[in-house]
């Protein structure tokens, strides 16, 4: 397989650089903290989830096992260490095993394979023919997924600490 396109990662450095500067500038310390949660993020990505699935392995669990690490550094590194932090960690951790559980069972139901055009028809029948597609389907929803979850989460725990600041009498229903 060849895959052929122009090169744009050059013209790209420019605005690379110029928003890591403005993450700095508005976010200080926690914005770099940010910027290296996103890399460890991409490491975990395309040096342990994709070579995982390409040597064959279950595309769900490992994918499942990514997003638990990323989840667990990026949103300390992002937010810093402290029971805030704990609580939205937990938070997310269990909205994405909801979101998990959701996902397999709509992607049975609705009998998605996972494979939604000609060409990933064709790499079925190629050398990726060991890979689990629907398996990569459910992992690509809880990668995409996660960082959804990691803002709402934050943002919720963020209120919920704010709120008891300002009435420490409040009850949980109120």
């Amino acid at each position: 397989y060849q895959i052929i396109d122009v090169y744009r990662l050059n013209s790209l450095v420019p605005f690379l650089i110029f928003f890591a500067a403005a993450i700095v500038m508005l976010s200080q310390w926690r914005g770099v903290g940010a910027m290296i949660g996103m890399i460890i993020s991409l490491l975990v990505i395309a040096r342990f989830i994709v070579p995982q699935i390409l040597a064959g392995q279950d595309p769900l669990i490992i994918s499942i096992a990514g997003c638990l690490f990323i989840m667990i550094v990026t949103i300390y590194l992002a937010h810093g260490f402290s029971r805030q932090t704990t609580v939205a960690l937990t938070s997310t951790f269990l909205t994405l095993i909801l979101t998990g559980s959701l996902s397999i069972l709509l992607v049975k139901l609705t009998h998605l394979t996972g494979l939604g055009s000609e060409d990933a028809y064709s790499l079925k029948l190629g050398p990726a023919a060991i890979i689990n597609f629907r398996g990569l389907l459910l992992g690509g929803i809880l990668i995409g997924a996660l960082g959804v979850l990691d803002d709402v989460t934050t943002g919720l725990t963020a209120s919920l600490f704010e709120l008891n600041k300002a009435n420490p009498k409040l009850r949980f229903l109120e």
